[in-house]
């Protein structure tokens, strides 16, 4: 677990090694799921346990699907429209890694900051990370890992208006 966690903080210091460690080690994509779980536990939690039990099961699910849905656009963004090169699981491990991030929606509740910030400045972060790794393991500039990293977001953001919240 402490490599888990030594990975961790590398990623969401936005840090090379850990990006290049998530594409060449099949174990990240387990590692990734687990942190996605966890994060939506302790934001579960941290809101006040809202829902019950149902509440709890639709926010794995729904973390699952945030997961799933954001490092599937961003990486077909990246691979066939950004000249990018890799496959899907990579990026689905630096999308499950960057999770923890957002944690910080919960986090600034405690500082009482407007939930507001705390959701701009989580999913900002979310996406830095995002957009730093996929920039390593598709091989693409930043720039254009920031634009499949936004893609991603911005489509799920899409799917759940559309379809209103499919989880």
């Amino acid at each position: 677990m402490s490599l888990v966690m030594h990975r961790l903080v590398g990623a969401i210091a936005l840090r090379r090694d850990a990006f290049l460690w998530m594409l060449f080690n099949d174990r990240a994509t387990g590692d990734a799921l687990l942190l996605v779980a966890v994060t939506q536990v302790v934001v579960w939690l941290g809101l006040g346990v809202p829902g019950g039990l149902d509440g709890f099961v639709r926010s794995l699910f729904g973390g699952a699907w945030l997961w799933i849905i954001v490092s599937g656009i961003a990486w077909a963004v990246a691979r066939y429209f950004l000249d990018g090169d890799g496959s899907y699981a990579p990026v689905m491990r630096v999308t499950g890694f960057a999770f923890p991030t957002r944690i910080v929606l919960i986090l600034v509740g405690f500082l009482e900051i407007p939930w507001q910030a705390g959701l701009i400045l989580g999913n900002l972060w979310f996406l830095l990370v995002i957009a730093a790794g996929v920039a390593v393991v598709m091989e693409i500039p930043r720039r254009k890992a920031a634009a499949a990293a936004a893609a991603g977001f911005g489509g799920y953001l899409v799917i759940e208006l559309v379809f209103g919240g499919l989880y």
